[in-house]
């Protein structure tokens, strides 16, 4: 039995750590879009909305990672 919970455990575990991973390389992701598309391609002027959909859609995955968990 001890087995069997120690290898639940361990599978949550490795879940959980491949979630929290995959939000960490979204954000990570958005922020350096963000930073290149301000300083080096657009400005914040073109960069202003962009910005503005990345937080309602992170609102968003926010609150379906909330009910989910």
């Amino acid at each position: 039995m001890f087995e069997k919970l120690n290898e639940i455990e361990l599978q949550a575990d490795r879940k959980t750590r491949r979630v929290l991973f995959g939000f960490l390389s979204i954000f990570v992701s958005q922020y350096m879009l963000v930073q290149y598309g301000t300083y080096v391609y657009f400005s914040w002027d073109i960069m202003e909305p962009i910005t503005c959909g990345m937080t309602l859609g992170d609102a968003i995955c926010s609150y379906f990672f909330w009910v989910w968990s």
